[in-house]
């Protein structure tokens, strides 16, 4: 099976035939177990998820790190979600070819921001503490 030319190995540029090539070098706050039916831990060590559903408050694995050393944190998380939502930033392209997906997470204020109705990050429901 051919892949293709690897564009990119930015997760927030690629199409699904280049996802695979990323997928093994990220992490994200949590992967799907072998059989795919749940989630797993992975750069968050836990979450909650609130009594209504509509919050997730994901705790941080003590002892992630970048590859230059600097540990991974909350912020980070923060800025990847926000980057990939920018209408104008590196996700614009891909995001917005998967805007049904975005609106399926019913994450409150992402498709205004995706749709730059709204420059407002502090409108959408994500936030790092």
């Amino acid at each position: 099976m051919s892949m293709g030319s690897i564009e990119s190995l930015d997760p927030h540029y690629v199409n699904n035939a280049m996802l695979v090539v990323p997928a093994g070098l990220l992490e994200g706050l949590t992967f799907s177990n072998d059989e795919g039916t749940e989630a797993i831990p992975a750069a968050a060590e836990s979450w909650e998820v609130s009594d209504d559903g509509l919050n997730y408050t994901f705790t941080m694995r003590q002892g992630a790190t970048w590859s230059n050393g600097d540990p991974v944190t909350a912020d980070d998380a923060e800025w990847s979600f926000q980057r990939l939502l920018s209408p104008t930033g590196a996700g614009s392209n891909y995001a917005a070819g998967a805007s049904s997906y975005l609106n399926g997470l019913n994450i409150k204020g992402a498709s205004e921001f995706l749709g730059a109705e709204t420059d407002d990050w502090s409108t959408v429901g994500i936030t790092a503490s």
